[in-house]
């Protein structure tokens, strides 16, 4: 089998780079092992000069650079063009990189895969969704669910009520056209359940969930011995943030810990010292910031060695999944790879049904379950080892990336059109 792989990132080993790159790599690696011939074809959105001698895959025969395209969409509109995008937008207004699709109908005919396989990517899964050839995109956070979800953020903090309305207007003519242009999948495996039930109500018959995956940096011996260590009480630290600061997910998510949880935490804590450490880069919004007023909670920025930094951290909190923005998240695996404690909030099931309450993770149903179930991790070193152990093997068990694989493998060989 050929498989044809566009993408706007370069797959990368290196674990000190984006979570996408790191997945993307792992992925092709798996194809590759599987014996599947992987045509790679890279779109530079930045026109940053890269090495390709540095893509580690090129020492497997079956990998190919096929070549660069580059684009940068002209990002200036005058008036009459952000008026037509908003009121009478077509696909060219919302999604300028359609404008390669000669280009890129001419690589297709040259390669003539069996498959094109798109990743994690909104502007490549609409550009390649017209082309003559299959194609099974690995999908997450639809456009429109998360422009929804950034609107509302907007109207609440900052919009007034004409920018509401425009955004609202914008928000149907793309999602129209969106769905429209989606519906030319062959096949979408979206990495949360819920959304993929969201394609599958809008239409779109062949939307099915499938897992996210991450990668074991260490080795089984390692983690356990993390795991069986005696973490420091005195002051107890706890991962409360992964990922850039102002994406859509953890803007929610750091809301929600600010607003609700943190002054539970004081309260179950009282006088037991612990600290929540933020990592992630980029900038607060302005709104959230204002919120962060607590001694205890520590930014830490973009942390270079993040292993090493959760590792210092018994318990990964993540409040994403507890806001009206509930998608699947990669941070929850890479906790588990690092044998750290998941704690989470109930809805989390509705993307990712693996996250099991009292085996893998604790999940409370609002923020006095959360705030109990943090404290109890703090009294109780048994239970933190034996929900790090069984998340650690949940990983090992349903989202290593030879499993995903052999999902998406086994789902292109049965497709009839």
């Amino acid at each position: 089998m050929k498989i044809l792989i566009p993408s706007d990132i370069i797959p990368s080993k290196e674990h000190n780079i984006r979570a996408g790159n790191i997945v993307l790599y792992n992925i092709i690696k798996g194809f590759l092992n599987k014996g599947v011939q992987v045509d790679f074809l890279y779109f530079n959105n930045d026109n940053k000069k890269i090495n390709i001698s540095d893509i580690d895959l090129f020492r497997n025969k079956r990998f190919n650079f096929v070549t660069e395209l580059k684009f940068k969409p002209n990002i200036k509109d005058n008036y009459w063009k952000k008026f037509k995008k908003v009121f009478l937008p077509n696909m060219y207004d919302l999604f300028p990189i359609l404008f390669l699709k000669a280009n890129v109908k001419k690589e297709v005919q040259k390669i003539k895969p069996d498959w094109i396989f798109i990743f994690w990517s909104e502007n490549l899964t609409h550009l390649f969704a017209n082309i003559e050839s299959k194609v099974f995109a690995y999908y997450g956070n639809p456009l429109c669910k998360n422009m929804k979800a950034s609107n509302f953020l907007l109207g609440k903090f900052r919009s007034n009520f004409f920018q509401k309305l425009l955004q609202n207007v914008y928000l149907y003519n793309l999602s129209k056209i969106h769905h429209r242009i989606m519906k030319n999948i062959d096949i979408m495996g979206n990495v949360a359940k819920n959304d993929a039930l969201y394609y599958k109500n809008k239409g779109h018959k062949n939307s099915f969930y499938i897992t996210n995956t991450w990668f074991n940096k260490f080795s089984d011996i390692k983690i356990k011995k993390e795991i069986n260590k005696n973490y420091n009480t005195n002051i107890f630290r706890i991962a409360a943030n992964l990922g850039k600061l102002n994406g859509t997910a953890n803007t929610y998510g750091l809301i929600y810990l600010f607003d609700r949880l943190v002054p539970v935490l004081n309260e179950v804590f009282r006088n037991e010292k612990f600290q929540l450490h933020i990592f992630g880069s980029g900038n607060l919004e302005s709104y959230v910031l204002k919120k962060s007023i607590f001694k205890n909670v520590i930014f830490r920025g973009y942390v270079r060695d993040i292993d090493q930094a959760l590792l210092q951290c018994p318990v990964f909190l993540c409040c994403n999944n507890a806001t009206r923005y509930n998608v699947g998240h990669t941070r929850y695996l890479h906790a588990w790879t690092l044998g750290r404690c998941v704690v989470s909030h109930n809805n989390v099931r509705l993307a990712m049904p693996e996250l099991k309450h009292n085996f893998n993770c604790l999940l409370g149903k609002d923020e006095y379950e959360i705030a109990q179930n943090i404290y109890k991790v703090y009294k109780n070193k048994e239970l933190f080892k034996t929900i790090s152990c069984n998340g650690f093997e949940e990983f090992k068990n349903s989202f290593r990336s030879d499993i995903v694989v052999d999902k998406i493998l086994k789902k292109m060989k049965s497709y009839k059109d």
